[in-house]
C-alpha cells in the first residue's frame, strides 16, 4: 500500500478522517494489537491477529478508573464475525485495523469479539470482553443485540458504542454511530424549508424507519419556520398504493418518501401517474436514495436527499480502495471512526486534557459518559458527529440531487456543529 495520509479523529476543527476494508477469516475471539506504524512507505497491510482466552474472570479496576500511563486502552469489538453478515464483520474488522495504524504506538489494544447475529452471542461476547480488561466496546451492529451487550457492559461499568442505528435500543451505557431515520429526515426537510419549501407532507412506510422519519421531518419543520400539512402511512409490503397517494391532502410544496431505492422505482411512476411531479413538488428522500438506479427515473430528477459527508467518504473510499483492492460499505466508515475516537479519547487523557474531577463517577477517565458527550463533537470519514444525551450519533450530512448525469451537492455538508441551547 502506498503513502497514505494520516487520518486520525479528532475534535470538528482538525482534519477527518479515512478508511478502509479487506477480507479476512472470521475466528471465534481474536486481539489485535498494533504492530507496525505508518511510514514513508505506508502502514503494513493487517496487523497481528491472535486467539486469546474467552474465559475467566473479570480484573480488577484501579481505583477511581483512571487508565494506566503507558498502557494501551483496551478497547472491545463486537463483531458479526459469524451468522448471516460475516461479510460485513470482516470489513468492519477491517475498516478498525486500518484506523489501528493511524494512531500513535502502544495506544489501543483491540479485543476482537464474534458478537453473531443473536442477542445471548453479544451479551457473551461483551462478558468475554470484561473477562479480558475492556474499558470501551464498540458494537455490535445488530438492534436487538445492542441492550442484551449494554446490560453486560453496564455491570462493568463500561460504555459501549453500537452501529445500529436503532436509539430506542440506548440507555446510559449504550451509543450509537448509526444514522438514524429521524436526523435524516430533519435535515432534508429543514433544508427543503430553508429553500422556500415551507408546506411539506409525508408519505413514508408504516414501519418503525418511517416513522421516525416522520417525527424527524416534524421536528425538521418546527426548528425552520415550515409547517407539516400531511402525513399518509401505507403497508410496506403492499405494491399497489395508489389510495395512500390519493389520501395525502395539501396544498404542499415538498414531500418526504423515506423508503428503499427499489421501492421508488415503482412509487414515483405512481405518483407521476397522480399528477404529482418534480414540476409541482420537490420530492424529499433518505440515505437510502443513494444508489445510481435512480438516476434514469424521470419523476425523481431534481429530488433531495441526506448522505454523509461526500468529501470525507470518498477520500476514505479512495484509501480502502488502495490499501485493499476492493470498495468498502459505508458501515465500514463507523468502524473506522469508532476506533479512531477511542484513540482520541485516550490521547486527551494522556495530554491532560480530560480530568476526573469532569469525568462521569465509576467510568474510565476520558472514555466516560461526558467525554463521550463532548458538545464540539468529532470528525471521521462520514464527517462530523456528535452525540446526544440519549446516546444516538447526530451527524453533519449533506443534501444530494438527483440528476441524470449523476447525484450533485446541493448543499455541503457543515464544517461544525452550532452551539447546543437549553
Amino acid at each position: 500500500m502506498r503513502a497514505a495520509s494520516r487520518a486520525s479523529l479528532s475534535l470538528v476543527f482538525a482534519a477527518c478522517a479515512a478508511l478502509a476494508f479487506a477480507a479476512c477469516t472470521p475466528q471465534k475471539t481474536r486481539t489485535a494489537s498494533k504492530t507496525a506504524q505508518a511510514t514513508a512507505a505506508g502502514p503494513t497491510v493487517g496487523p497481528a491477529v491472535s486467539k486469546t482466552a474467552g474465559t475467566g474472570t473479570a480484573p480488577a479496576v484501579p481505583q477511581g478508573r483512571i487508565l494506566s500511563a503507558g498502557q494501551p486502552v483496551k478497547v472491545a469489538m463486537l463483531l458479526p464475525l459469524s451468522g448471516r453478515l460475516p461479510q460485513i464483520g470482516e470489513q468492519l474488522l477491517n475498516a478498525a485495523q486500518l484506523a489501528l495504524f493511524d494512531l500513535p504506538p502502544n495506544s489501543l489494544e483491540l479485543l476482537i469479539e464474534d458478537a453473531g447475529d443473536r442477542p445471548e452471542m453479544a451479551a457473551q461476547a461483551m462478558q468475554r470482553a470484561l473477562n479480558e480488561g475492556a474499558q470501551l466496546a464498540l458494537g455490535p451492529l445488530f438492534a436487538t443485540q445492542v441492550r442484551p451487550a449494554s446490560n453486560v457492559a453496564r455491570s462493568g461499568n463500561v460504555n459501549l458504542i453500537a452501529f445500529s442505528n436503532d436509539r430506542r435500543q440506548l440507555d446510559g451505557y449504550a451509543f450509537s454511530m448509526g444514522l438514524t431515520p429521524a436526523a435524516q429526515a430533519e435535515r432534508v426537510v429543514s433544508y427543503a424549508v430553508a429553500q422556500g419549501y415551507d408546506q411539506v407532507a409525508i408519505l413514508a412506510p408504516d414501519t418503525d424507519f418511517g416513522r421516525q422519519s416522520a417525527q424527524g421531518a416534524q421536528d425538521g419543520a418546527d426548528r425552520a419556520g415550515g409547517r407539516i400539512v400531511s402525513t399518509v402511512f401505507y403497508p410496506a409490503q403492499q405494491i399497489d398504493i395508489t389510495e395512500s397517494i390519493r389520501t395525502l391532502t395539501g396544498p404542499y410544496q415538498a414531500l418526504l418518501l423515506p423508503d428503499r431505492h427499489d421501492r421508488m422505482s415503482s412509487l414515483a411512476p405512481a405518483l407521476g401517474s397522480e399528477g404529482i411531479t418534480p414540476a409541482t413538488t420537490r420530492f424529499l428522500g433518505s440515505s437510502l436514495w443513494h444508489d445510481s438506479a435512480l438516476l434514469t427515473e424521470p419523476n425523481l430528477q431534481g429530488s433531495w436527499f441526506p448522505t454523509a459527508d461526500p468529501q470525507t467518504y470518498n477520500s476514505f473510499a479512495a484509501r480502502y480502495r488502495e490499501a485493499y483492492g476492493s470498495s468498502p460499505q459505508p458501515l465500514a466508515a463507523m468502524a473506522f471512526d469508532a476506533v479512531s475516537l477511542a484513540g482520541y479519547l485516550a490521547r486527551q487523557v494522556q495530554a491532560g486534557q480530560v480530568r476526573a474531577a469532569t469525568a462521569t463517577p465509576g467510568q474510565w477517565v476520558g472514555l466516560d459518559r461526558n467525554s463521550l458527550l463532548n458538545p464540539s463533537g468529532f470528525s471521521g470519514a462520514g464527517g462530523i458527529f456528535r452525540f446526544q444525551t440519549d446516546g444516538a450519533a447526530w451527524r453533519g450530512l449533506a443534501i444530494l440531487q438527483i440528476a441524470p448525469d449523476g447525484f450533485s451537492i446541493a448543499a455541503p455538508a457543515p464544517a461544525a456543529f452550532p452551539a447546543l441551547t437549553d
